[in-house]
Order: structure tokens, then C-alpha cells, then sequence
């Protein structure tokens, strides 16, 4: 049996698709609104003619984008027809062909920032005398050095906007206990982000994971589990960064 932690939508979506697994649902994360109510993200989306690309590093932040161009009342004709998008992998790619019916302009060779920075700086790199702007709609507690690591060349400057928040959802002691009394059936717990670990460490009460094997989605996530659980040493990392990645190798 394998610990999901991801969403409550996502671990649904996860148990259909790969049946031979056996999957226990613990969700750790839930999708709310930014705290500004989406006005940074509304009024980003307004003046997009203001921006070169629009990166969305998450499929979530791609949705909504669009929901909220639509919310204000706008459509795709109302975006600038030089913009361009870029995403970070395939679930995103498929996202803006399938369900907005738009190419991605950029994506990396594998689904991390570090590829991400690295490859779209080598093949967008002018000899410009002012920077293009880039637009970052993502998660508003998003705390990494994206950002400064692009801005290190002076082609770019970018502008994040939150545009989803992640909350922890509440579960009883009953269901906490009910979560504890299957780790002697476990055969790993799946990581997908490092909200997914902090919240997972806090709701448990810090519950010891060892022996039970930890898949971790990236290693921005794996420093969080190494952070958390120091004592820990059966970690495997995604050598992509996707869900499906890790899944497959796991069967």
C-alpha cells in the first residue's frame, strides 16, 4: 500500500489511472483563493500586453489563469498576440493544447526550475538594451530564488503574482489514528511538493516514517524531508518531476 498526499482530486485521479497499485488517500494540501482575492492576478491578466511570456511552473497556476481571464469578463482575443507561454512539464503542456487550445511556446527537457532557468536563458538570451518582462503566476507562499536566478541575466525581469494559495486540511484524531495503524502495510508514502511534507509532518505530530520508503517528487522536496525527518535514510527521488514519473517506477 502507498501513501498518497497530493490533493484530494489528484490522489482520485491517481488510484483510476494506475489500478494495480494500491493507494490509501491522505491529502495534504487544498487549493483557496490568494489572500489579495486574485486583484495582483486580475490585474496582471489586464495588462498582459505589458509582457513578453507568461510562465506557469504548475498546472494548477495555469487554470487559473484562464478561469480568471474568463472571470473578468475577458477571452483568448483579449491576450496580446505576441505573448508567449512557457511551461515546466508535460501535464501543463497538455493542459494549454487540450483545454485552452494553446501551444506552449517553451518547455524544458525536464520537468525542474533549475532546467527550466538554465535552458530558457541559453535559447532567449538577446542582446537587448532593456529587459523583456516575464509574468509568474504561482502558489502565493512559493519561497524559492526562481526569481533571482532568472533576473541574474539582465534580459529579464520578472513579475510574480500569487494566484492559488495552499491550506492544510483538517483531519480527527480518529483519522490520524486510522492513518498510524496502517503503517505496517505500507510500502511508501509518495511526496509530490514540500507543502505536502510540512503539512504531512505536522498533522501526524511528527510520527516517525522509518523504515517505510519516501518518493519524492524533486529535490527542492527531498531537502524539505531530509530537513524534517534527519534520521531517515530510505528516500528515492523522481528522476523527472512528475506524479506519473514516480509512479511508474515504483511499479
Amino acid at each position: 500500500m502507498i501513501i498518497l498526499t497530493t490533493t484530494k482530486e489528484k490522489c482520485l485521479e491517481t488510484s483510476l489511472k494506475y489500478p494495480d497499485l494500491s493507494f490509501y488517500s491522505f491529502p495534504c494540501i487544498e487549493y483557496a483563493k490568494p489572500s489579495d482575492d486574485y486583484k495582483s492576478l486580475d490585474a496582471a491578466i489586464r495588462a498582459n500586453h505589458l509582457y513578453e511570456w507568461v510562465f506557469f511552473l504548475s498546472e494548477k497556476s495555469a487554470e487559473v489563469f484562464f478561469e480568471r481571464l474568463i472571470a473578468i469578463g475577458g477571452n483568448f482575443f483579449n491576450l496580446s498576440n505576441h505573448l508567449k507561454f512557457a511551461v515546466i512539464g508535460d501535464k501543463t503542456r497538455e493542459f494549454l493544447e487540450r483545454d485552452v487550445n494553446i501551444p506552449a511556446d517553451f518547455m524544458p527537457s525536464k520537468a525542474n526550475s533549475e532546467t527550466f532557468i538554465k535552458e530558457f536563458c541559453a535559447q532567449y538570451k538577446f542582446d537587448l538594451e532593456c529587459s523583456f518582462k516575464i509574468l509568474l503566476p504561482r502558489s502565493e507562499f512559493a519561497f524559492d530564488d526562481f526569481k533571482s536566478q532568472m533576473e541574474l541575466s539582465k534580459n529579464y525581469l520578472v513579475d510574480i503574482v500569487p494566484a492559488y494559495n495552499t491550506v492544510k486540511p483538517f483531519y480527527s484524531v480518529e483519522q490520524i489514528n486510522n492513518l498510524k495503524s496502517k503503517l505496517d502495510s505500507l510500502n511508501g508514502i509518495v511526496f509530490t511538493s514540500s507543502s505536502c511534507v510540512h503539512n504531512f509532518y505536522e498533522l501526524t505530530n511528527h510520527m516517525d516514517l522509518n523504515p517505510i520508503k519516501i518518493y519524492s517528487i524533486g529535490s527542492k522536496t527531498t531537502k524539505t524531508i531530509r530537513n524534517l525527518y534527519q534520521s531517515h535514510t530510505n528516500i528515492f527521488e523522481a528522476k523527472e518531476a512528475s506524479l506519473d514519473s514516480m509512479l511508474k517506477a515504483i511499479c
